[in-house]
């Protein structure tokens, strides 16, 4: 009698044992779970079809499609993410830093940094940007060249979002100073105002692309952008609700 009742105490015993060693088991588990991506890039979520950046990032699967359609450099993908992911409002009063740029360090003394962009998004920014080069046939190689320069493509966007309505356009007319009657004739000729060579379309691109701005492939992108706006807004409105409140660009 006595040894089936030590007998049933041991079993007792060595199953409270066994439920400890189970709770910490799926602790240790869950601890793991949260420190690194539970779904791979590209998953597609269907409860909300959603898709997975990387890094717990996520994103509708239309704006990425739409992204895949209307991109057609790295460039301009990353810059679409960008707006996709931070949003205009963020973009425009955050920098890749969180510091005062070197260009404006004596220029404006005494501007104050903006707060730096989380480094979470943009890494998730790095890596749905290799998914999408992967997934058209680009090599390692070239998505190691063009993720070094996502931050650069990021802050070009920045740049591009700051500048004035009014200082593009005091651009644009001096970019077209001296183009008159007298010498509206002078392309046509294979010569420019100042007798150079005109301006090539891709020498055009890099220039545009150095100092900044951002031009759109096509109306597709345009409406890419407008939609882009809609899913930041609602987003945006959800939220409230909640707590009531250099390498050039590769031809495609």
């Amino acid at each position: 009698m006595n040894s089936m009742k030590e007998l049933i105490d041991t079993v007792v015993n060595e199953v409270a044992d066994l439920k400890i060693l189970i709770m910490n088991g799926e602790q240790i588990d869950l601890e793991g779970r949260q420190n690194r991506d539970c779904y791979p890039v590209g998953y597609v979520r269907h409860t909300d079809n959603e898709m997975h950046l990387g890094n717990d990032i996520w994103l509708p699967v239309h704006l990425y499609d739409t992204a895949v359609v209307s991109c057609k450099t790295a460039s301009k993908f990353v810059k679409y993410m960008a707006i996709a992911i931070f949003g205009i409002r963020t973009l425009k009063d955050s920098s890749i830093s969180g510091k005062v740029s070197n260009r404006n360090i004596k220029s404006k003394p005494n501007e104050i940094p903006r707060p730096p962009l989380d480094s979470k998004k943009i890494g998730a920014i790095k890596k749905i940007l290799r998914f999408w080069m992967l997934s058209i046939n680009k090599t390692e190689e070239e998505c190691d060249l063009q993720e070094i320069r996502v931050s650069k493509y990021i802050a070009s966007k920045i740049y591009d979002l700051r500048i004035d309505q009014t200082e593009k356009k005091q651009h644009k007319k001096r970019s077209h100073k001296g183009k008159g009657p007298l010498n509206s004739s002078l392309p046509k000729q294979g010569i420019s105002a100042h007798n150079e060579p005109p301006e090539t379309p891709e020498a055009a691109h890099e220039r545009q692309e150095e100092a900044g701005g951002f031009q759109y492939d096509d109306e597709e992108l345009h409406k890419a952008d407008s939609d882009i706006s809609q899913h930041l807004d609602t987003s945006e409105e959800e939220e409230a609700k909640k707590s009531n409140s250099s390498f050039e660009d590769f031809p495609m």
